[in-house]
């Protein structure tokens, strides 16, 4: 092996294809390719001689149009000329299966493995990473690898074999190498890593006795209960999250926990009355992104007043795993945080933040079909409204008094007549 090795580095620092093969072939533990005429691996690569004898010749190259290792033509070898035998070589390329084989030339060479380490982690609103590589026969790492994910709502790999969770999504993502050839074929090989998401998030600075205390639950307050969400709420993608409302009596501290396969977020608050309870919007975008939209979300909910613990109260929801999209309007009878203190009309374009849209008392109002046009009333004075654009203030397309218009004129569909209930 020692003189296979010295013969072939001489020959590879000449830039001879046949030395650059020999020196491949001594690496990898395959039989002497000197002037004896020796079959590699019993024709892995050619029939016959690698290299024809020193006496009378030189010997022609081994395996036909060679590219670099890990990316073989499959071409056929010549034979020897001297004393080397004749070769016939059988084309074939380099392949690797999901069973871990790799063959070169249609010869079987060794086993091939994909590792991720670790192949599960645990993370907590910080990205993490994976090291993942293909390694051969010997513990040599494999090159020229194409990666891939199945989910890059979990993460993502780049082409150094580096998994990067993001952090905030839980699940189980397919990790795909392939390796192609200069044959024009490919060859794949898949593993798998768990990331489990678990989060403690103390937004209020409770103790750490009282979290346990709410979390162990209690009856004190016969009265507390959901107002929002509704049991069963189905929740489409890149919304706002919701604020979670909430009747009884005081509350001086909460304790929120949800859970799904893979996630679970924990959250202990100060108290408020009436009592409410925000998501923050990166664990709610990792939440609605962790679920396939087949796995309930288990939502649980206690509180303490005065030492005593109520709880906790539990619902389901639902995440449907595709967004809604669109603009939505509506009237509000009071805003202050919209300026609209005497009620108004409010536009929201879904996932964003709603925006005041008209302000006064257009509470009545009717709508187009295709959304593009709508048709407040007040007392006094019916106007329709462009919104096609969605943005910006509407502009007025036309006015009507109240004696002719009266509530809730009908719109056709495109928004350009109107049908009136008044004389």
């Amino acid at each position: 092996m020692k003189n296979s090795m010295e013969r072939g580095e001489r020959a590879f620092w000449r830039r001879s294809w046949a030395g650059w093969i020999c020196a491949v072939a001594a690496l990898f533990g395959l039989p002497d390719c000197g002037s004896k005429g020796t079959v590699l691996r019993g024709g892995n690569a050619n029939g016959g001689a690698s290299n024809g004898g020193t006496g009378t010749g030189t010997g022609a190259n081994g395996f036909g149009n060679s590219g670099n290792f890990m990316s073989w033509t499959g071409g056929g070898g010549n034979g020897g000329v001297g004393t080397g035998a004749t070769g016939t070589g059988v084309g074939g390329g380099i392949s690797i299966s999901l069973e871990g084989g790799v063959t070169v030339d249609g010869g079987y060479v060794g086993s091939v493995t994909l590792t991720c380490t670790p192949g599960s982690l645990v993370v907590s609103g910080a990205p993490q990473t994976v090291q993942c590589s293909v390694a051969l026969d010997g513990g040599v790492r494999a090159v020229d690898v194409v990666w891939l994910v199945d989910d890059t709502r979990i993460g993502s790999i780049g082409q150094d074999g580096v998994f990067r969770a993001n952090g905030f999504v839980g699940g189980v993502v397919k990790v795909t190498a392939k390796v192609g050839t200069n044959a024009g074929g490919s060859a794949t090989i898949t593993t798998s890593i768990t990331v489990d998401l678990q989060i403690q998030n103390n937004v209020g600075g409770i103790s750490g006795a009282d979290i346990a205390k709410m979390a162990g639950g209690g009856s004190a307050d016969g009265q507390f209960g959901w107002l929002y969400p509704y049991d069963k709420t189905v929740f489409p993608r890149g919304l706002q999250p919701p604020e979670l409302q909430f009747k009884g009596g005081c509350a001086d501290a909460t304790y929120l926990k949800i859970t799904l396969p893979h996630y679970q977020y924990e959250q202990a608050s100060q108290g408020s009355s009436p009592l409410r309870i925000s998501i923050p919007d990166p664990i709610w975008k990792g939440l609605t992104l962790s679920t396939t939209g087949a796995d309930a979300v288990q939502v649980s909910v206690s509180k303490m007043c005065g030492g005593q613990v109520t709880g906790a109260i539990t619902e389901q929801w639902g995440i449907a795993p595709q967004k809604l999209k669109g603009v939505v309007y509506y009237a509000t009878y009071e805003s202050g945080s919209l300026g609209l203190a005497n009620g108004g009309m409010v536009r929201l374009h879904l996932g964003g933040q709603s925006e005041k849209l008209l302000g006064g008392c257009f509470i009545c109002h009717s709508a187009s079909g295709n959304g593009e046009v709508i048709g407040p009333t007040d007392e006094n004075v019916t106007n329709t409204y462009d919104v096609s654009s969605g943005t910006g203030a509407p502009s007025r397309m036309a006015s009507w008094d109240y004696a002719v218009m009266n509530f809730y004129p009908g719109l056709t569909f495109d928004g350009k007549r109107i049908l009136s209930s008044g004389g």
